[in-house]
């Protein structure tokens, strides 16, 4: 997660599955929050977030700076008190599963240094989120409630998620994700 995010220059991100009905999450991972914040948005924001994930088709990617719902957005407390603060200005995701029992996203947040996502971001996304996506089925299929926040901590350890998509890159084939980006990761 950690380097999906640095790969869509955005300054944190969430991997996550909630529950359609009991409006709550069943797995957050969460990357680049400070821990008290990260509390905050669970225990009070959650809720509050607006339910715009389950909007996007399986597979499609959005941000909230291009949606009709933007201006609705910057309105929000949940942008107000939270978000603002932080220096978040956008938020790209994408769905990746969406059934009637529940949703799975990915979600990384832009900071303002980097502005609202573009067409780059865009197309880093939709190479990235079938790796997640592929994760969140696994755990499905093998009849796990919960995907284990293992799974995505696993993969970033050993770089599989960029990896996976670096063919698909201006990137010579020998170089890892990592690399790729640069030893920061950047």
């Amino acid at each position: 997660l950690r380097l999906a995010c640095r790969f869509l220059n955005c300054a944190a991100g969430t991997v996550g599955i909630s529950d359609h009905l009991r409006r709550q999450p069943d797995l957050m991972v969460p990357w680049g929050y400070e821990p008290h914040l990260w509390q905050q948005y669970i225990d009070r924001y959650w809720r509050m977030t607006p339910p715009y994930a389950h909007l996007i088709e399986v597979g499609k990617v959005r941000s909230f700076a291009n949606s009709i719902f933007y201006r609705e957005f910057l309105e929000l407390p949940f942008y107000k008190e939270w978000a603002q603060p932080q220096g978040f200005v956008d938020m790209i995701q994408t769905t990746l599963d969406n059934s009637a029992a529940g949703l799975a996203f990915l979600g990384c947040f832009r900071h303002e240094s980097a502005g609202i996502a573009g067409a780059t971001e865009f197309r880093r996304m939709k190479l990235i989120a079938p790796h997640f996506r592929r994760a969140i089925l696994i755990g499905k299929t093998l009849g796990l409630r919960k995907v284990e926040a293992g799974t995505f901590v696993e993969a970033e350890v050993r770089g599989d998620t960029l990896d996976a998509v670096r063919s698909q890159l201006d990137v010579p084939l020998e170089k890892t994700g990592t690399q790729a980006l640069g030893k920061n990761g950047a």
